[in-house]
């Protein structure tokens, strides 16, 4: 007799996809990443910018230092959504509390390593269906912390689990390709690596992704309006 784990039994038995949220994120767009400056400047940038922006993500450096309220700061200023990078990698049980957490402050949407495993990647689905909750899939800064076949896995799951998207390294645009045949058309790609990490304006969305982060490059511009509407424009164009 083959015995199923139970999250696995109650995914199948509810359907592939079936916790995936209504579309927060549309068509293609630019996702403003603000962590190396302070949070007075970012506020500044966000309001000259902000029409750019399909999103902001708020990465740990924010996290740690702001505290979790800083989520609340953001909602409360701009009509944006918010996304926590959390890099969650923990047991079901804290990450699904982290998850709460980070909604009573007014989070929209988490990033969580499908490293973490099955379970955990189910029960940050399964309990918050009103989330976007992106599978980190790679690094951005090295292809050999995480090879090739464990990024596909984690794709795999995001699909089994059916997670909003995934996250996929722009600064290697041949695996984003590959990612896209695994999870289709239908789950979200959003790309880390956009910009200062190397990757050009576009090349992440040319190459299958949905949206692309940026952070450094429009943060440490001298015009940030123009650098945020040139990669803009960049995106557009795929």
């Amino acid at each position: 007799m083959i015995f199923m784990k139970p999250y696995r039994l109650k995914a199948l038995l509810i359907g592939e996809g079936s916790f995936l949220v209504a579309g927060i994120l549309k068509g293609k767009g630019l996702i403003f990443s603000p962590d190396f400056i302070a949070l007075k400047d970012t506020f500044t940038i966000v309001k000259q910018c902000q029409e750019f922006f399909c999103a902001i993500k708020i990465g740990n450096i924010y996290l740690y230092k702001e505290g979790i309220n800083v989520i609340k700061k953001f909602k409360d200023s701009f009509n944006l959504p918010i996304i926590c990078d959390f890099k969650l990698m923990d047991i079901p049980d804290i990450a699904e509390e982290i998850i709460s957490i980070g909604i009573e402050n007014g989070m929209d949407g988490a990033m969580i390593w499908g490293l973490a495993g099955e379970e955990t990647v189910y029960r940050c689905v399964s309990s918050f269906p009103g989330i976007m909750i992106f599978v980190l899939t790679e690094y951005t800064h090295s292809s050999e912390a995480i090879s090739p076949d464990i990024g596909d896995e984690m794709a795999k799951m995001a699909v089994e689990f059916g997670t909003y998207g995934i996250q996929a390294p722009a600064t290697r645009p041949e695996r984003i390709k590959k990612l896209r045949k695994i999870i289709g058309k239908e789950k979200k790609i959003i790309s880390c690596g956009v910009g200062y990490q190397g990757a050009p304006y576009g090349s992440a969305v040319k190459h299958g992704a949905d949206f692309e982060i940026v952070g450094r490059s429009i943060c440490q511009a001298t015009d940030p309006i123009g650098e945020s509407e040139k990669a803009l424009k960049a995106i557009l164009s795929y």
